[in-house]
């Protein structure tokens, strides 16, 4: 069966390599998605198992359509009206003629069609995974900006974790509870730390709904040391001040927290998303990967302190 898997611009390797190590075969990697082939097995694995994925898609057909009525010309199945959703880049087209035509068409089963659409390269696929991956039943408290757990997992692959781990900006919990169920945690001591009394409840909420065993305490990052001083990695995703605070207070935030980090921590390990490079001053710089954060371009980068 040959499939579509989606994940975060950026972070197509991490993808491809856990579709190995769950029996998949690796076809191409383009732009945030892997094509690849499984059976039926395999792909059970995929939906149960996944932390860098976000949609698992079984290609119903695909190949150049120069005008939505081609559409049958590529398809191996007949279609139903289903929900239809649609990523157009520089389509020939207008998004409507191709709902037009798809909705014409007859699919069996149930499940989200997906349309992915090139220039006149077209691909449509059919949900086979029944949710998004990358949704996460622990989150019983939302943050107003929460982190997407596939981020989470590649950075705490990244950052090479093996001993104490602290989050200072942990929000609701996403990358400590990650953390938690990662294959680096064996009985190593995780910590969230969060300033605000609102998301350390909800936190707590979150964790006790994931069954993870992290410390999760109220604190200020900028006193990280008489909280965490037996962290050794610090992985964090601080706040970017779009949708919560501005980027002045922030950018003032971070040189405070570089300077907590530079006076109690030297010799550990700092990973953080990032839109800037302020904490780059400050740090010597092991790596780098850029990534989409949704629509912003950001940046995962490990340290030594």
């Amino acid at each position: 069966m040959c499939n579509i898997a989606t994940t975060v611009v950026g972070l197509e390797d991490f993808a491809a390599e856990e579709i190995k190590s769950l029996g998949g075969t690796v076809l191409n990697i383009k732009n945030g998605m892997i094509k690849y082939r499984a059976n039926e097995e395999n792909i059970k694995k995929i939906n149960s198992k996944s932390r860098f994925l976000e949609l698992n898609i079984k290609i119903l057909g695909e190949g150049p359509v120069s005008k939505p009525k081609d559409l049958r010309s590529i398809l191996s199945t007949e279609m139903t009206g289903k929900k239809i959703k649609i990523f157009a880049n520089k389509p020939p087209y207008p998004r409507k003629e191709i709902e037009t035509e798809l909705s014409k068409l007859r699919i069996d089963g149930n499940g989200m069609i997906y349309v992915w659409i090139d220039g006149d390269q077209m691909i449509v696929g059919k949900d086979i995974a029944g949710r998004k991956l990358n949704d996460r039943n622990y989150r019983v408290f939302r943050h107003p900006a929460a982190l997407n757990p596939i981020i989470a997992n590649a950075m705490l692959s990244i950052s090479g974790w093996r001993s104490a781990m602290v989050d200072p900006f942990c929000g609701s919990g996403t990358i400590p509870i990650e953390a938690y169920f990662s294959r680096a945690y064996s009985e190593n001591r995780i910590y969230c730390v969060e300033i605000k009394k609102r998301y350390v409840e909800g936190a707590k909420l979150n964790a006790k709904m994931a069954g993870a065993n992290i410390v999760i305490m109220r604190g200020d990052a900028l006193n990280l040391h008489r909280i965490a001083n037996d962290a050794k990695y610090i992985t964090t995703n601080p706040p970017f001040g779009l949708r919560v605070g501005t980027k002045k207070n922030v950018y003032g935030l971070y040189e405070k927290f570089a300077e907590e980090l530079e006076e109690h921590f030297s010799g550990s390990y700092f990973t953080v998303l990032s839109i800037s490079d302020k904490f780059e001053n400050y740090f010597d710089v092991i790596e780098c990967k850029d990534i989409m954060y949704g629509a912003l371009k950001s940046k995962i980068c490990k340290m030594k302190i």
